[in-house]
């Protein structure tokens, strides 16, 4: 049982089964949980400790692109932290923003997220980095798994993706350009 000074866990062991099964429309013993995003002040208060959000250690993704160090929350503290809430699955940041990259003076592929994106050449010169986000997808996608058989769990793994309109609205065109053009 996990020990939390603020919260009485959920009484329900999580299970990716009962997601599964209300997915078919089968009967299930209660509504399945699943969230994205729980911000790092919740899950500190829950867990008694720091340990970043549902989608990073160390960032926020959820306001956009964040560095390339940037990881997920760590497995045993997602682990717990569904344990207290009687969350089903674990769902994290398997690239949620589309990896749109252009290079830097360094020739270094960086995130675009300043709203840089005016017109087409601009838009041309962007690079989809997917093989790096896909190749960090993978990675966290073992690890997460290793952590959930390790502690004899029931918890589902969901990689997050895909969020191509948004990121381009809200980090590399900028919502009144992006919108113009798409009116044009």
């Amino acid at each position: 049982m996990i020990e939390s000074r603020f919260v009485e866990p959920f009484d329900w062991e999580p299970d990716k089964e009962r997601l599964k099964r209300a997915m078919l429309f089968e009967a299930v013993d209660r509504v399945p949980h699943i969230d994205n995003l729980i911000e790092d002040k919740h899950v500190e208060k829950l867990l008694g400790r720091y340990a970043g959000n549902t989608l990073a250690y160390g960032g926020d993704p959820a306001k956009g692109p964040g560095g390339e160090n940037l990881r997920p929350m760590k497995a045993d503290d997602f682990i717990d932290l569904c344990n207290i809430i009687g969350q089903d699955v674990i769902s994290f940041d398997a690239g949620m923003w589309t990896p749109l990259k252009r290079e830097n003076e360094n020739a270094k592929l960086v995130q675009v997220s300043d709203r840089s994106v005016k017109n087409k050449k601009d838009f041309g010169s962007l690079v989809l980095d997917s093989e790096n986000e896909i190749e960090k997808a993978v990675k966290y996608m073992r690890e997460y798994r290793e952590a959930v058989v390790k502690r004899k769990s029931k918890l589902g793994v969901c990689p997050v993706s895909g969020c191509v309109m948004q990121t381009l609205y809200e980090f590399v065109v900028g919502m009144d350009d992006f919108m113009m053009m798409v009116y044009e």
